[in-house]
């Protein structure tokens, strides 16, 4: 009898570090495979007035998009995950309060279960003619 209920623990633990490992890699690669045109949706790079700009991003939008993109590939393995966005000046790496930033950091956090957490976090920033860099 003991041994059944041994095994059945051991078969228990097995199982949740299993899924958990699988769960954090999708999570992983989920994060890590968000499409650049996500965020280049976002940048602007003509002002109000119909001119040029210094190439900045629209905060509102990308936040959107960011924040459906996670509910779609997240969400699913990790219901309570939680996500920052901050945005900075990339030249002095500074965070940006002026809603014109040129650099963005993305950070994600999940508990998985019991053995796994993620954590990771992702930069881009936008050169002088509006091309993202990572």
């Amino acid at each position: 009898m003991i041994n059944c209920l041994f095994f059945a623990l051991c078969f228990s633990v097995f199982i949740t570090f299993s899924f958990g490992g699988m769960t954090y890699s999708t999570i992983h690669r989920s994060f890590l495979n968000m499409q650049k045109s996500i965020l280049e949706v976002s940048v602007v790079t003509i002002g109000d007035d119909g001119n040029d700009t210094d190439p900045y991003f629209n905060e509102p939008v990308l936040e959107k998009y960011v924040v459906d993109y996670l509910k779609e590939n997240v969400e699913k393995y990790s219901p309570n995950y939680k996500a920052s966005i901050v945005y900075f000046d990339a030249k002095t790496k500074q965070i940006n309060t002026n809603h014109h930033a040129d650099g963005v950091r993305l950070s994600l956090s999940a508990n998985i279960n019991f053995f796994y957490s993620y954590q990771h976090a992702r930069e881009f920033t936008i050169d002088g003619g509006g091309n993202l860099n990572e």
